[in-house]
């Protein structure tokens, strides 16, 4: 059943939520920084090859789908739990055949500490169309997260020995 066609409700009452042989595995490259403790920007840029309909073509063969997303990510907890989930929502735009479209992705995430800065995040994505050439569509993604270069040690404090004065010497 279609979350569209039969709404949030009725999907999951159905228990048919998914539907693994209408999905399209694909691949994605992130870039996620870290805002403050609470909020993440996170962009990615993916693609896969399917038959996506909109309102123009229903494509007759395979062709590339390409996406890229700018998303905020707001983590419920802190870093430092070992399991974090987060809202996400943000703007994007997708690329399919000769179309151009733009989309709004509203999610739902997870990100699991391994090890220090280093999680495995789960996230879960449905993409409204803002524009005639895109679809709703669902997009999934697990992935790790870890930082490309390591922070700088920040230079040590410089300790300046203060001379000891001492008072002269009582003559008497």
């Amino acid at each position: 059943a279609s979350v569209r066609a039969a709404g949030l409700a009725n999907t999951v009452n159905s228990k048919v939520w998914h539907r693994t042989n209408g999905m399209t595995a694909g691949l994605a490259i992130s870039y996620l920084q870290g805002l403050n403790n609470n909020l993440d920007f996170a962009g990615s840029l993916s693609g896969s090859f399917l038959k996506y309909p909109n309102s123009k073509t229903i494509s007759a063969q395979p062709l590339l789908l390409l996406e890229g997303a700018a998303t905020l990510n707001l983590k419920l907890l802190s870093d430092k739990y070992i399991i974090n989930p987060f809202l996400t929502a943000g703007i994007g735009a997708s690329k399919f055949g000769g179309y151009y479209a733009a989309f709004m992705p509203f999610g739902i995430g997870a990100q699991v500490k391994v090890v220090d800065e280093v999680y495995i995040m789960l996230n879960s994505q449905y993409r409204v169309p803002v524009t005639e050439n895109a679809s709703y569509h669902f997009y999934h993604s697990l992935g790790v997260v870890a930082p490309l270069f390591k922070k700088p040690e920040p230079p040590a404090p410089v300790v300046i020995p203060i001379p000891v004065v001492e008072p002269p010497k009582d003559r008497d």
